[in-house]
Order: structure tokens, then C-alpha cells, then sequence
């Protein structure tokens, strides 16, 4: 069976039969820490008339500068343009973008090879992909997830809430498989979130975080108000079907100085479960929120918290924002390459007021961020009821698309490609801050992407 290889931009240009043949081509994997791959290759141009052989060097030269040219102007000019491989005469397509490609014609080109109407070409292609490892092969064709939870499965979209609650049967992840991503690279994931709350508050803030490495099935990503081990004042939970659980939990304290207002307590399992991963903790407030400084800290031993292992950054509350996100902590921030056995250790969350105070709690949320997308909006403009947010790692843009299909960019983000991982079970996570207090009932439909990869084919 042959193999099919052929540089598609503006035309497409098979290098494998017709006047054009491949002479000779071996494709390389990509060096350590290289962002592109030049390989050489050999073709053999044939025709009836110099005319028709001239027509077909000029072409593969056009496609070249073609694709230069979109990189240089990034994307204003020329066309981007792909090699596609196809190994034998079935089976999947791959694709990398053809970036430069110095072309040189063997010796005795314009001597009796032309008047022989065969004439040798040799190309010093250089390719790569957007994203790292950027000298690898993608598929052609991406292939939609089958994303799951307690709601469901379903490759065209799952509701996800905006918080997790099993009482209610809402969660606010995507499971996706250990058996769903293919091929033997990570590959970024192309992401749609559809906002589909029937709200006129707009989405303000919207995190995506990306659990892998760690024991998503069994990790306690909510931590509810009411399960802190300790909360000062020792009030009990107050019932509020507008909070997560149904309840959110009051800590009262007296004191100027920083105070230890909450603290969830992580058994050997449960910090087990995280294996000495990243996290961001986001946390929901309720009610009147009190311009208080807050932070959360690792302690230990668990049960205590006599010492401070790592913290978050420091926050200031204010009246109006119900989700904050608090910075990033490693748990446990020790020994990160064991794989079980680790001592328990605490979640405590500090409060500093003049005078003290009262604060409301709904729940933390650790949220896992092997890879961690923040969308936020460069302007006042949110996300309205019926848009979706695209996030598109193949082109780079992350856009809002409105219910006629026009695009606008106002939205800004922060953190690198959501990358999946072959052969991981792992899950996506969303919470949204909207204008009116970032409702737990909000829903996104979520659906997912991507192209497996390959090293070499």
C-alpha cells in the first residue's frame, strides 16, 4: 500500500503519485526542547512539457512561501499551511505546519534531467505545531470527548454547575476516561463553554482547571462550610438552598489580629488522594461580604494548626464578589515523587478585620490545576445567557460567540493549553463569578476536543 503525503494551504499538493513523486523522506522526531523539526526530503518532478514541470516546482515554492508568509504577518497575509501523512493507503491522517522550506534543484537540473522532463528537488522542510512538544504529528481530524459525571455522558455537551453538590446531583466537573485520550503525547485541548443559565447577570470570570496526575475519582474537590472541623464562634450552619449544600457556615471573631476562622482536616487518605499535586483553592462567601484580608494555609500536623507548611496569597473580600480566587498551594508541599503513606495535614483558612467581625462561608474548593485556564473579561462585557466562550488551542483565540454565530475577543486568559494525557482518567473543573454573585445554580454546557498525537508515524 502507498502512503499519502501532501502540503494543503491554499491548494493542495500531493507529493506521493501523479507529476509530483516522493524520491526519498524519513520523518524525525523532535530533539529535546526543540520547538520545530527540519527534515529533509527528495521529490521527483515529471511532465509532458517543461511548461507542466516548471508549473508544479512554482506551486510547491508558493505553498512554502505561503505558509512563511502567514507566520510573519501572523495570519494577516499568505495561508497556514499543513503537511499531511497518511502511512500506507488507509488508516488516520496526521498533520504538521509547514513553516520554511529552502528548496534546491540537484545538479544538472536545466541540463539533460530537464530535457528528460525529470527533474529532482531537494527540500529542507521545517515543521512544527502550536503547541508543545511542537515538533510532533497531530491527527487531522479532532475527535470529541465523551465527558462524564453524576449528571451524565455525552460527547455534545454536559451541564456542569457552579458548585458540586451530591444532595442536589449537581457537579461542577467533566470526568473523561483513562482509556479516552490517545496516541503517546498530550495534546491541548479545544474547549466550548456555553453559557446556558437563564440570568441577565453576565459571567465575569470563568476558571477551567485540569486535574491528571493526582487521584481525580477519589480527591474531595469541595470542601463545605459546614464540614470545617473548626470554625470560631461555633456557630451551626445556617440552611440556604442558595448555598452549596443547602448551608453556609458563620465564623464570628473579636480580634484585630489574623485569626483562624476555619479548618478542614485532610486524613492520610485524603492527602494521599492530591499525591503532592498544585491546587487553587477558590472560595464562596455568602450573604454581606465584610472587607476582611483572608488566606489559606497548609498546616500541620492535621488536626492543628501549630505549623504553617505553605500559603496561599492574601485576599481582600469585598461587598459584592461572592468567589475569590486565593493563589496556589501544593498538597501535601513535601515529596511529591511518593506514591502513598503521606501524613495528614490541614486546610486552615485565616481572616484579618479591624475589630474583628463576622463572615459567611458556602465552601473552598481546591480545585486541581495540572493545567489551569483563567478567562477574564478586558473590558465590562461578560458572557450574557446564550453565548459560549471558545477556546481554541489550534489557532490560539479564545472568543465569545453569540447566538448568530459573531464572534467578538474581549475576553483575556491566563495559564497555559488544558493538556490531556494518554491512558489518565482526569477531569475538568469550572466555577464562574458572575455580576450578581456568582449563583451555584448557574450552568455551562461543556464539550471537548482534541487531536491525538504522535512522535512519529
Amino acid at each position: 500500500m502507498g502512503n499519502v503525503l501532501k502540503i494543503v494551504g491554499a491548494n493542495t499538493i500531493n507529493l506521493y503519485d501523479g507529476p509530483i513523486w516522493l524520491y526519498r523522506y524519513t520523518p524525525r522526531a523532535p530533539e529535546t526542547g526543540a520547538v520545530t523539526v527540519t527534515e529533509p526530503l527528495t521529490l521527483r518532478i515529471t511532465g509532458d512539457t517543461t511548461d507542466a514541470i516548471r508549473a508544479s516546482l512554482n506551486s510547491i515554492e508558493k505553498a512554502i512561501q505561503d505558509a512563511v508568509l502567514y507566520r510573519l504577518t501572523e495570519g494577516e497575509k499568505g495561508t497556514r499551511t499543513f503537511i499531511k501523512f497518511q502511512p500506507g493507503a488507509a488508516g488516520d491522517t496526521y498533520r504538521s505546519e509547514l513553516l520554511n522550506g529552502p528548496t534546491n534543484l540537484w545538479e544538472q537540473a536545466l541540463g539533460w534531467r530537464w530535457a528528460a522532463r525529470s527533474l529532482y528537488i531537494d527540500i529542507q522542510w521545517t515543521r512544527g505545531l502550536r503547541n508543545p512538544p511542537a515538533g510532533a504529528w497531530e491527527a487531522d481530524t479532532a475527535v470529541a470527548l465523551t465527558l462524564t459525571n453524576g449528571g451524565g455522558s455525552s460527547p455534545d455537551g454536559l451541564t456542569l454547575y457552579n458548585h458540586d453538590d451530591a444532595g442536589a446531583g449537581h457537579d461542577n466537573y467533566a470526568a473523561i476516561a483513562d482509556s479516552a485520550i490517545v496516541g503517546v503525547l498530550p495534546a491541548p485541548a479545544k474547549i466550548r463553554a456555553y453559557n446556558s443559565y437563564n440570568n441577565a447577570n453576565e459571567v465575569t470570570h470563568l476558571w477551567i482547571g485540569h486535574g491528571a496526575f493526582m487521584d481525580v475519582t477519589n480527591w474531595p474537590h469541595i470542601l463545605e462550610g459546614e464540614s470545617a472541623a473548626y470554625v470560631i464562634g461555633a456557630a451551626a450552619p445556617s440552611p440556604d438552598a442558595s448555598c452549596s449544600g443547602g448551608y453556609y457556615q458563620r465564623a464570628t471573631w473579636a480580634s484585630s489580629d489574623e485569626t483562624l476562622l476555619y479548618r478542614w482536616d485532610l486524613a492520610t487518605s485524603q492527602v494521599g488522594y492530591a499525591k503532592g499535586k498544585r491546587f487553587r483553592p477558590l472560595a464562596r462567601f455568602t450573604g454581606t461580604v465584610p472587607a476582611a484580608y483572608v488566606r489559606l494555609a497548609v498546616t500541620y500536623p492535621s488536626g492543628s494548626s501549630t505549623v504553617e507548611l505553605q500559603t496561599t496569597d492574601v485576599v481582600l473580600l469585598s461587598a459584592g464578589t461572592l468567589l475569590y480566587d486565593l493563589g496556589e498551594i501544593d498538597l501535601p508541599p513535601w515529596l511529591q515523587r511518593e506514591s502513598s503513606d503521606w501524613q495528614g495535614v490541614s486546610l486552615s483558612l485565616y481572616g484579618r478585620k479591624a475589630s474583628g467581625g463576622a463572615i459567611d462561608l458556602d465552601f473552598v474548593h481546591p480545585m486541581p490545576a495540572d493545567h489551569l485556564r483563567l478567562y477574564r473579561p478586558v473590558s465590562g462585557k461578560g458572557i450574557e445567557y446564550l453565548e459560549e466562550l471558545k477556546d481554541d488551542p489550534d489557532t490560539g483565540a479564545v472568543y465569545i460567540e453569540d447566538a448568530s454565530s459573531d464572534k467578538a475577543a474581549f475576553y483575556s486568559v491566563s495559564g497555559s493549553p488544558i493538556m490531556l494525557y494518554p491512558g489518565l482518567a482526569q477531569r475538568l473543573y469550572l466555577l464562574a463569578r458572575d455580576a450578581g454573585g456568582s449563583a451555584i445554580v448557574r450552568t455551562f454546557i461543556v464539550q471537548a476536543w482534541y487531536r491525538p498525537r504522535r512522535l512519529t508515524l
